[in-house]
């Protein structure tokens, strides 16, 4: 019984030699992620369909920001999502091109801080000439 004893009091005791270290530890990287929490940039992300529901894959997904004219674009996958990170807050203009179908635009779409804004494009077929608003 003693020997359990001391060994209980040995590790209590090392538990508070090590207690100071972690806590100093914790505190250096805890700044961090709250960093890691707040942001200045926002995140699009969606699907690309046709007017039957099925995935478009392929599609042109072209993003200008409304206030500062900063394009960006992305190309919607084998499941028809696309993502686009890294946004500057504000407010965005989306037209989604593809051959086959009318291009599509969807205004007022607004990127928050640290938020995923989605939008999901349904395309309607025909030539790409045509524009759906």
């Amino acid at each position: 019984m003693s020997m359990i004893r001391s060994t209980s009091g040995f590790v209590q005791n090392w538990m508070g030699v090590l207690r100071v270290p972690l806590v100093l530890i914790t505190m250096m990287f805890f700044p961090f992620a709250l960093a890691a929490q707040t942001g200045t940039s926002g995140q699009i992300t969606g699907s690309v369909t046709d007017q039957n529901g099925a995935v478009v894959t392929g599609a042109t997904i072209s993003l200008v920001q409304i206030e500062t004219g900063a394009k960006r674009t992305s190309t919607s996958n084998t499941d028809g999502n696309y993502s686009i990170s890294n946004l500057a807050i504000g407010t965005y203009r989306i037209s989604v091109t593809r051959d086959g179908f009318k291009e599509t635009s969807v205004s007022n779409v607004v990127v928050n801080v640290s938020n995923i804004t989605r939008q999901d494009i349904v395309l309607e077929a025909g030539a790409i000439t045509e524009v759906v608003n």
